[in-house]
């Protein structure tokens, strides 16, 4: 696989969930403030899901003495991210910043809104995993056990639940600054993946 046909498929995705949410909500992008957010999210994740990635890979390895996934495409880090990671998390982050808002208010409870946005992670890595083996003829990334064939696993759950508290806390913490922190997660994401190899 080549870039320009990853770029391609990673930019449907950004299309489809661009375009899901403006058919759902057609004012959610009207504001500035709306806009910046959304990029805020983009940037946010396409920083820290790199790094969360070498975080939860290495300590994964270290309890259970292998990798619970190796990326397949452009891998660095010893697998567990890759050189189109901070494109794939950025799309994630637009997906995560329209699914929050739906998701908080039609549940209350943090813990349960956390298990939630666990749940719609897997459930994304699925899609998005499956749908590059139908488009592009591989998987983005392997999942060691094969609980749910290959493309993800349920043993991802709790380290995807403590990543949508930090998710979530991190956003409401950063809000009042979006521009400044758009930058410095760029710059962020730009030094993790292709800077420190």
């Amino acid at each position: 696989m080549d870039i320009v046909h990853f770029i391609i498929y990673i930019s449907g995705w950004l299309a489809v969930i661009l375009g899901c949410e403006l058919y759902r909500n057609r004012n959610s992008l009207d504001s500035t403030y709306g806009r910046k957010k959304l990029g805020l999210a983009m940037a946010f994740m396409a920083a820290f899901g790199p790094l969360g990635e070498i975080f939860v890979g290495n300590l994964y390895h270290f309890l259970f003495g292998q990798p619970l996934w190796q990326y397949q495409v452009f891998p660095i880090h010893e697998g567990y991210t890759s050189l189109i990671a901070p494109y794939i998390w950025a799309v994630s982050g637009a997906q995560f910043y329209f699914s929050l808002s739906v998701i908080k208010r039609r549940i209350r409870r943090s813990w349960v809104q956390y298990a939630a946005m666990a749940c719609e992670i897997l459930v994304v890595e699925l899609a998005l995993n499956i749908s590059a083996l139908l488009v592009l003829g591989t998987q983005l990334f392997y999942y060691l056990p094969g609980d749910l064939g290959h493309y993800a696993s349920l043993q991802a759950l709790p380290f995807y639940y403590f990543a949508a508290m930090i998710i979530v806390r991190s956003m409401k913490n950063m809000g009042d600054h979006p521009r400044f922190f758009i930058v410095f997660c760029t710059s962020v994401s730009f030094v993790v993946v292709y800077l420190a190899q």
